[in-house]
This record gives structure tokens, C-alpha cells and sequence, in this order.
């Protein structure tokens, strides 16, 4: 194998694993959710914004997270965001104080905000060829680790009979592996001092397109597809809980979820291939999640299991598709960019609320059917606005 081949291969093994632990720290919650609202005291709201703070650190952080490569360079950025992931993450064992809980999450939250705003340029300086293949790999490591997470964390907890912080914390351990991978990228880019490489070429807050209509209309589709995840994320388990079902039991539902989000995302890329027009694509995901969503709400303990699978098929789709939309309505990779850097920004600000109103409007009914009946609503307004995606539509610089 030749030097440039190990090198290639170190550098993707390395972003495989570093985003590997980009979701665990938030999917690990929402399975020990209800224990940690009851030891706590904290009502469904406040304790939605064990998701909320992340989802509000990724849209701030996308955008500021370009004053820090031009001070650090990128790869530096990368290494020391996913040390604060690693040290949040582990500052969880005393998460039971209710301090400790919401600064490990805020860590985390700034740590994976800037991580995943910075993957994409590592894949398009190091794999300028293969970056759709590269990009697939990451975002399955992504939602892979969200899925391991969300499955494991319940019954190590169990297994070990400690507390849920004792789960919390566990999640440190591949965040350490990240940052272990991570140093040998340090060494082979040509841009891991302080110079500013492809990431100081991002736009500028005053550069992005503010004044489109139409870049708008994609943050707030962008938004609307966040809002379900998250949404779904946080409050799926502990619905399951509220209706008698056990912890492990609740987290195995967020398991198949998130699994079948990842056949979702797998499926619509190849859709894009196939078809320029994403509309029927994003047709048939949307249809999958209103679906889905209806189920849990009406249905909640008839077909789980199917439930589960049409929203992750659905959602997770829809998230691989979404991440299409700055290319197809850029005219350059300018336009691109800040087109993408204002979806990110606003849009997971946007995204952050879900979570919040969902637990709000469970509080206020004393049921999650109310909630998952507004996220069915919010699906169907996506699939309504769907017919807006014309191919020929544009985003100039």
C-alpha cells in the first residue's frame, strides 16, 4: 500500500470515529429520561432541554465555529472539541446534581456543534474523489452511535445496577477512542497549525444570503425536518415509559428508530442518484413519517415496532435528502456554503424548540398524543411544502 493509500485510510478511519460520538451524548438520554425528570424534579420541559441545549449550540456553533479555525486551524479545532465532548461526557458520574447535568450537556453541545460543522471540509480537502462515499460512511457511524447509545445505555446501566449516571458517563469511553484517533491527523495535514486552510475561506455572518426568499424557505424546511427528529429523539422513550413499559424496553423502540433511519438515509442517497428531481423522494419519506407518527400517537401499543420503523425510515431519509438541497440550489460552491452555514445556523435554532413544546404540550394535556399529533401535523406541512422543491430554483452569491 502506498504512503498517500495509509495515509488516506488513517484519516478515514479517524473521521469514522470521531463521528461516532457526535450523537451518543444525546441519544443517551432520552432512555433514563424519566429517572432522571423523577430524581431530579424537573417537569417535561426543563427536561427537554437535555436535547434542546445541543440542537441550540449546533446553529450557534455553525457559524461561529469559523472564528476558531482561524485561530487554531481546523484540524486543532476538531481534536480539541472532541476532548470538551470526551470531559463532558465524563463529567456525567456527578450528573445527578442538577449543575453538573446541564454544563456537561452544554460541553457536549458546543463540542459536537463544532465537530460535525467541520467533517464536511475534512472529507472534501483529503477525499475530493470518493467525498459522497466518505460522507455516506461518516453520517452511518453518526447514526450508528446514536443507535448504540440509544439501545445500550439502559441496560449498562442496568447490568452494572448502578445509577443513570453511571449510563451518562459510559458514553466517554469512545470519545476517548476519538480523541486518541484524531492525533495522528494532526501530524499528517498540511493545515493543522494555525493557518487557515479551506475553513478560512467560510463566509462571513454579513455574507450569507439573508435577503432570498427562497434560501428562507429551505431554513425552514431544514428546521421542520430537525424539529421531528430531535422531537422524536428526546420523547419517544419516555412515552413508552409513561405507558408501562421498562426503560430497556422503551430505549430498544429509540433503537429500532434510529436503525431504520439509517436503512432511510441509505435508501433516499440512493434515490439521489438515481433522480435530479428530489420531489418524490421526499414525497414518499414524508409520507413514511406522517404515517409513523399517526400510529404513535392513536395507536401507541398496537404496532410499535412498525410505528418506530416508518418514522426513522421517514425521518432518516428526509435528513440524507436535506443535506442535498445546498447543492441543487447553488449556482456555485460560494453560494453553497453560505447557503449551508444558514441552514445550520438558524435552522437547528429553530430545531431547538421541538423538544421544549413537545414536553410543554405533554404537561399542559397530561398525554403525548396531542404532541405526536402536532408532529404529524408538522410532517404533513413538510409534505405540502414539498411541491415548492422545483429543480430549476437558485441561490446567487
Amino acid at each position: 500500500m502506498s504512503t498517500s493509500k495509509r495515509s488516506q485510510l488513517i484519516i478515514l478511519l479517524s473521521t469514522v470515529l470521531v463521528a461516532l460520538n457526535l450523537r451518543p451524548a444525546i441519544a443517551s438520554v432520552p432512555p433514563v429520561l424519566d429517572s432522571i425528570r423523577t430524581d431530579l424534579a424537573l417537569s417535561h420541559g426543563t427536561a427537554s432541554l437535555l436535547t434542546t441545549i445541543p440542537t441550540l449550540c449546533m446553529g450557534v456553533f455553525a457559524i461561529l465555529t469559523v472564528f476558531l479555525t482561524q485561530r487554531l486551524g481546523r484540524n486543532q479545532t476538531i481534536f480539541l472539541s472532541v476532548i470538551v465532548i470526551a470531559g463532558a461526557t465524563g463529567m456525567r458520574i456527578a450528573s445527578d446534581l442538577y449543575s453538573v447535568l446541564f454544563l456537561s450537556t452544554i460541553g457536549v453541545g458546543i463540542g459536537i456543534a463544532i465537530v460535525q460543522t467541520l467533517l464536511p471540509s475534512v472529507v472534501q480537502e483529503h477525499f475530493p474523489e470518493t467525498a459522497g462515499v466518505v460522507t455516506g460512511l461518516y453520517t452511518t457511524a453518526l447514526i450508528g452511535g446514536a443507535a448504540l447509545a440509544a439501545g445500550l445505555t439502559a441496560p449498562v446501566t442496568a447490568l452494572v445496577d448502578a445509577a443513570w449516571t453511571f449510563g451518562l458517563a459510559t458514553w466517554t469511553i469512545p470519545a476517548i477512542i476519538g480523541v486518541i484517533a484524531w492525533i495522528p491527523v494532526l501530524n499528517r495535514s498540511p493545515t493543522s497549525a494555525t493557518s487557515t486552510d479551506s475553513m478560512g475561506n467560510m463566509p462571513r455572518v454579513e455574507m450569507l444570503p439573508w435577503q432570498q426568499d427562497w434560501a428562507w424557505f429551505l431554513v425552514f424546511f431544514f428546521a421542520g425536518t430537525q424539529i421531528l427528529f430531535f422531537s422524536v429523539l428526546t420523547w419517544l422513550p419516555p412515552l413508552y415509559v409513561e405507558l408501562g413499559w421498562g426503560p430497556q424496553h422503551a430505549g430498544l423502540v429509540l433503537t429500532v428508530f434510529m436503525l431504520a433511519e439509517l436503512a432511510g438515509s441509505l435508501g433516499s442517497t440512493l434515490l439521489t442518484k438515481r433522480y435530479t428531481d428530489r420531489r418524490p423522494a421526499f414525497f414518499l419519506m414524508l409520507s413514511l413519517s406522517s404515517g409513523g407518527l399517526l400510529g404513535i400517537a392513536l395507536l401507541p401499543l398496537e404496532f410499535p415496532w412498525l410505528w418506530a420503523t416508518l418514522m426513522g425510515v421517514g425521518i432518516g431519509g428526509m435528513f440524507a435528502l436535506v443535506l442535498t438541497l445546498p447543492v441543487d440550489y447553488s449556482k456555485s460552491p460560494e453560494a453553497n456554503e453560505q447557503l449551508t452555514a444558514m441552514m445550520f445556523g438558524v435552522g437547528y435554532i429553530l430545531a431547538a424548540t421541538g423538544p421544549y413544546v413537545v414536553g410543554e404540550l405533554r404537561s399542559i394535556t397530561g398525554s403525548f398524543q396531542a404532541p405526536f399529533i402536532a408532529l404529524a401535523v408538522v410532517s404533513g406541512a413538510l409534505l405540502f411544502a414539498t411541491a415548492s422543491l422545483h429543480p430549476d430554483r437558485t441561490i446567487t452569491v
